[in-house]
Order: structure tokens, then C-alpha cells, then sequence
């Protein structure tokens, strides 16, 4: 996964806050593997307070965005974020309620 994200070479600070993208056509399958890509984290939580869970996610995900930005090793995208978070609650809600039931 670190590979992934910061293995990359240097691309500048570059920055996306084109919330639009996330229904953009083009770029379908890369967002089908952004989110399937964080959904194994939801498995790692066994917490049952979703909010707390929900707020873990956002921040690590946030932390991983920004520090690309600061790394240059990709790019700060708001899509990105809104995937990876879902992603990683979909595996918590797939592992909490279908998966230990």
C-alpha cells in the first residue's frame, strides 16, 4: 500500500477539489479501485461506535492526501477522499454486520 500511494515519482503540488470527477466516466475504474483498495482497513476496526469510525477514517485519509501533497508523490483530491472513506467504511460495515453475523 505505501508503495501505491508514495511510491510514485515526483509530480508537484498538485491538488483536486473538482467534487464532479467522482461521476466522471473517464475515470470510473480508477474510482472503482480507490475504493476497493481501502475497503480491507473496515476490517481492522472492531469498534461499534460507526461515528468514531466514520471520523478515524476521514482523518487517515486526509492524512495520506495531504501527505502526498507535501511529498509531491500525488495528488490532493477531494474524490479520493470521499472514496477511500466510504471504502473503508463499507469493509467495517461488511465485516460488523454481514461477515461476523
Amino acid at each position: 500500500m505505501v508503495v501505491l500511494l508514495f511510491g510514485r515519482p515526483v509530480v508537484g503540488h498538485l491538488y483536486n477539489i473538482n467534487i464532479l470527477e467522482l461521476f466522471n466516466w473517464e475515470t470510473l475504474i480508477l474510482n472503482t479501485f480507490n475504493f476497493l483498495f481501502f475497503m480491507p482497513i473496515g476490517f481492522f476496526f472492531k469498534n461499534k461506535n460507526w461515528k468514531l469510525i466514520l471520523i478515524t477514517a476521514f482523518a487517515l485519509v486526509f492524512a495520506i492526501e495531504i501527505i502526498q501533497f507535501i511529498t509531491e508523490r500525488g495528488v490532493l483530491d477531494i474524490v479520493d477522499i470521499v472514496l477511500n472513506t466510504a471504502g473503508i467504511m463499507v469493509g467495517y460495515i461488511l465485516n460488523t454486520h454481514i461477515i461476523r453475523k
